[in-house]
């Protein structure tokens, strides 16, 4: 029978010492006292953690933080992994996507260097405790800072739990939305920056085959319907437009829109692109 890792052991043991608060949540209906109970649950599993790992020693204090932390190395690693795709994808030169791996390397450096001060100090226990304070305050002001930015997003995060209500679509569907707005209103600003005029109910087609002609005329250069109205956009348009509520929208979806909308960007703005 293999033995119990040092995580498993102080899992089983808070859960254990924290049972009679698990079953008084099971029935539990009332918010407020939910709320307190699942305070004192946390009080409780982090009174026993500072106890038990205190404990430890050396060899089981890195078996229970590899393992801990494990499951969150292995996904910033994929994360990592999805930022290089999109950043080679959105880049508009090789230089860029240079530049971009240079600040990644200064970036994994100066954390390597950062753990290696750590190591290379022996704190005494006012010191730990300073700093475990100080760890903790940051935890709250990150809170603090999850909340604005929960604020700052309610509308979206709202209208994305409308999505999902009533059409069962997650936040690609809203954005695809969005983005197609985007895409028509590049256009209708770039007409207007070459002094074109724009009608009431015009067609994307419309709009898109007089700006060919106003950019051939003011910049002295060709630009093909095709390319202002590329396939991931126009797809994304017809499926909207036309009874939307039917159509989900995945991320590789999304990815292709905006993909195609930076490109856009970048030929009505060929040297104000920044």
């Amino acid at each position: 029978m293999n033995e119990k890792s040092p995580l498993q052991l102080l899992r089983e043991k808070a859960d254990k010492q924290c049972e009679s608060y698990f079953k008084k949540l099971e029935t539990e209906r009332d918010e407020i006292k939910r709320a307190k109970l699942e305070f004192q649950i946390l009080k409780k599993r982090l009174q026993i953690v500072l106890t038990e790992i205190k404990n430890l020693s050396d060899s089981k204090w890195d078996e229970y933080v590899n393992e801990l932390f494990e499951p969150i190395v292995e996904q910033s690693k994929q994360i990592s992994d999805k930022v290089d795709t999109l950043m080679l994808k959105t880049s508009t030169s090789a230089k860029d996507y240079e530049k971009y791996q240079k600040l990644k390397n200064i970036s994994k450096k100066a954390n390597q260097e950062l753990f290696e001060v750590f190591d290379s100090i022996s704190l005494s226990k006012k010191q730990l405790e300073r700093f475990l304070i100080f760890i903790y305050r940051q935890m709250i002001v990150t809170d603090v800072l999850w909340t604005q930015n929960n604020l700052e997003f309610y509308e979206f995060t709202e209208a994305v739990n409308m999505s999902q209500r009533r059409f069962g679509f997650d936040h690609n569907w809203l954005v695809c939305l969005s983005l197609i707005q985007l895409h028509e209103n590049l256009i209708k600003k770039k007409i207007v920056d070459l002094g074109g005029d724009i009608k009431e109910d015009e067609s994307i087609r419309s709009l898109i085959s007089k700006l060919t002609r106003l950019i051939k005329e003011n910049e002295k250069r060709e630009v093909s319907f095709a390319l202002l109205l590329s396939n991931g956009v126009k797809t994304a348009r017809d499926t909207m437009s036309h009874e939307g509520f039917k159509h989900s929208i995945s991320k590789k979806d999304l990815g292709n829109v905006w993909h195609e909308i930076l490109e856009l960007e970048v030929t009505l703005y060929p040297h104000n692109n920044t």
